[in-house]
Protein backbone atom coordinates (compact mmCIF):
# COMPACT_ATOMS: atom_id res chain seq x y z
CA UNK A 1 0.00 0.00 0.00
CA UNK A 2 2.76 2.36 0.32
CA UNK A 3 4.52 1.58 -2.73
CA UNK A 4 0.71 2.96 -4.31
CA UNK A 5 0.71 6.08 -2.06
CA UNK A 6 4.51 6.84 -2.93
CA UNK A 7 3.46 6.51 -6.43
CA UNK A 8 0.43 8.49 -6.29
CA UNK A 9 2.54 11.91 -5.11
CA UNK A 10 3.91 11.26 -8.41
CA UNK A 11 1.38 11.77 -10.43
CA UNK A 12 -0.52 14.45 -8.59
CA UNK A 13 -1.19 17.78 -10.51
CA UNK A 14 -0.78 20.45 -8.37
CA UNK A 15 -1.71 24.17 -9.88
CA UNK A 16 1.21 25.96 -10.62
CA UNK A 17 1.57 29.51 -8.36
CA UNK A 18 2.29 32.08 -10.84
CA UNK A 19 3.74 35.18 -9.71
CA UNK A 20 2.20 38.81 -10.29
CA UNK A 21 4.98 41.05 -10.56
CA UNK A 22 5.01 44.51 -12.21
CA UNK A 23 6.81 44.00 -15.95
CA UNK A 24 10.29 45.63 -16.36
CA UNK A 25 10.86 48.76 -16.32
CA UNK A 26 10.81 50.79 -19.29
CA UNK A 27 14.59 52.14 -19.74
CA UNK A 28 14.63 55.13 -22.02
CA UNK A 29 17.50 54.49 -25.00
CA UNK A 30 20.10 56.75 -25.57
CA UNK A 31 20.03 58.40 -28.80
CA UNK A 32 22.41 57.14 -31.11
CA UNK A 33 24.74 59.55 -33.30
CA UNK A 34 23.27 58.72 -36.42
CA UNK A 35 19.56 59.56 -35.35
CA UNK A 36 21.18 63.01 -33.20
CA UNK A 37 22.76 63.99 -36.82
CA UNK A 38 19.59 63.36 -38.86
CA UNK A 39 17.75 65.34 -36.12
CA UNK A 40 20.42 68.22 -36.15
CA UNK A 41 20.32 68.26 -40.54
CA UNK A 42 16.32 68.42 -40.26
CA UNK A 43 16.20 71.11 -37.50
CA UNK A 44 18.85 72.80 -39.80
CA UNK A 45 17.21 72.56 -43.19
CA UNK A 46 16.49 76.61 -44.45
CA UNK A 47 15.22 75.14 -48.04
CA UNK A 48 11.72 74.66 -48.94
CA UNK A 49 10.92 71.83 -51.22
CA UNK A 50 10.41 72.59 -54.53
CA UNK A 51 7.09 71.97 -56.05
CA UNK A 52 9.05 71.14 -59.66
CA UNK A 53 11.92 69.20 -59.85
CA UNK A 54 14.86 70.36 -61.95
CA UNK A 55 14.74 67.85 -63.99
CA UNK A 56 11.50 68.67 -65.45
CA UNK A 57 12.31 71.81 -65.34
CA UNK A 58 15.46 72.23 -67.30
CA UNK A 59 12.86 69.77 -70.03
CA UNK A 60 10.28 72.59 -69.59
CA UNK A 61 13.07 75.37 -70.69
CA UNK A 62 14.58 73.11 -73.36
CA UNK A 63 10.41 72.84 -74.64
CA UNK A 64 9.94 76.46 -74.67
CA UNK A 65 13.52 77.18 -76.22
CA UNK A 66 12.91 75.11 -79.30
CA UNK A 67 9.56 75.89 -79.75
CA UNK A 68 11.13 79.83 -79.92
CA UNK A 69 13.79 78.39 -82.20
CA UNK A 70 11.89 76.40 -84.79
CA UNK A 71 8.13 77.43 -84.13
CA UNK A 72 5.30 75.03 -84.15
CA UNK A 73 6.71 72.34 -86.07
CA UNK A 74 9.02 71.82 -83.09
CA UNK A 75 5.95 70.96 -80.56
CA UNK A 76 4.56 68.67 -83.44
CA UNK A 77 7.58 66.55 -83.97
CA UNK A 78 8.11 66.31 -80.36
CA UNK A 79 4.57 65.61 -79.69
CA UNK A 80 4.57 62.77 -82.27
CA UNK A 81 8.08 61.31 -81.10
CA UNK A 82 6.29 61.13 -77.06
CA UNK A 83 3.37 59.00 -79.06
CA UNK A 84 5.12 57.34 -81.10
CA UNK A 85 8.42 56.14 -78.31
CA UNK A 86 6.11 53.42 -77.18
CA UNK A 87 5.66 52.04 -80.57
CA UNK A 88 9.15 52.21 -81.56
CA UNK A 89 10.81 50.47 -78.29
CA UNK A 90 8.13 47.61 -79.05
CA UNK A 91 9.34 46.73 -82.65
CA UNK A 92 12.93 47.58 -81.17
CA UNK A 93 12.39 44.57 -78.91
CA UNK A 94 10.46 42.57 -81.15
CA UNK A 95 13.23 42.23 -83.53
CA UNK A 96 16.18 41.80 -81.08
CA UNK A 97 13.98 38.77 -79.76
CA UNK A 98 13.98 37.18 -83.14
CA UNK A 99 17.45 38.31 -83.90
CA UNK A 100 18.22 36.21 -81.15
CA UNK A 101 16.02 32.95 -81.75
CA UNK A 102 17.64 33.14 -85.24
CA UNK A 103 21.54 33.30 -83.70
CA UNK A 104 20.52 30.83 -81.48
CA UNK A 105 18.90 28.01 -83.96
CA UNK A 106 21.78 28.85 -86.51
CA UNK A 107 24.64 28.02 -83.95
CA UNK A 108 22.69 25.08 -82.86
CA UNK A 109 22.44 23.98 -86.79
CA UNK A 110 26.08 25.43 -87.00
CA UNK A 111 27.88 23.30 -84.13
CA UNK A 112 25.78 20.14 -84.11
Amino acid sequence: MKNLDAAKKHFVIRPLKLDHTSPAPIRHKKKSEIMRSIEKNSETRTTAYLPISIKNLVKLVLVVLGFSVWGTGFIWALAGLYLALPILRGILSLLVGFGTIILFIFILLTFL
